[in-house]
């Protein structure tokens, strides 16, 4: 219900944040973040620690340091009491950087994103359709070496849509399908290359469904 990072996979452990070409170049990575939420004022705190081996006094110039990506949502949101908050126009980002080096300045310290607030009329509607959204079953199950297929449903026009493939640890290993489909059955083949035997989860994204199912791949 945030503006809030944004993650590369399904159980949100992996969150989209890159260090830059320039501290990598110096030995430096993502030792460990934190992330804190308070839903009363419906705000997060990032904190995100950087370790590395060389000074940054090597590299002359404004270098860049990381780059962060954040998922928007709807202008609303629930508190602590589960009531719903309509959110501000201005989202506002500000960042502070520490740094045990000398020869390490920053300079500015915020940022303003400006979101237009969604209203009903500006939602898509949704479009009665004799299809209706759904996700099928591998087949087969377990999916052997020849590989599989799975089945599956849109219920709309020109629908954003996404087959991805998960494994045991949540990690994302395969996109199956990605793109716009029109109300209709289809089968799409899963990427067995990709994959050694295990128990994987494939998880269906289009316009507003959303569903995960489990399956087992015995090569």
């Amino acid at each position: 219900d945030y503006l809030g990072l944004a993650y590369n996979d399904q159980a949100r452990t992996n969150p989209k944040i890159t260090v830059s070409s320039a501290m990598q170049s110096l030995g430096y990575s993502i030792a460990n973040f934190n992330r804190k939420i308070d839903k009363a004022n419906n705000s997060e705190i990032l904190t995100i620690n950087l370790v590395g081996n060389s000074s940054v006094a090597s590299q002359s110039g404004d270098i860049d340091i990381l780059t962060v990506n954040f998922d928007v949502f709807l202008p609303f949101y629930r508190d602590d009491q589960g009531q719903i908050q309509l959110k501000d126009k201005k989202t506002e980002i500000s960042h502070l950087i520490g740094s045990s080096d000398p020869c390490f300045v920053v300079e500015g310290d915020k940022g303003t994103v400006q979101l237009d607030s969604t209203c009903v009329d500006d939602l898509r509607p949704i479009q009665i359709s004799s299809t209706k959204y759904h996700l099928g079953q591998v087949n087969p199950n377990p999916v052997n070496g020849q590989g599989g297929d799975i089945n599956f449903s849109v219920g709309g026009t020109n629908i954003p849509t996404e087959i991805k493939i998960y494994n045991s640890d949540s990690k994302l290993i395969g996109v199956a399908f990605s793109g716009t489909l029109n109300s209709g059955d289809y089968s799409v083949r899963i990427p067995i290359e990709q994959m050694s035997s295990g128990v994987y989860f494939y998880e269906m994204v289009s316009g507003p469904f959303r569903e995960t199912k489990k399956m087992v791949v015995q090569k």
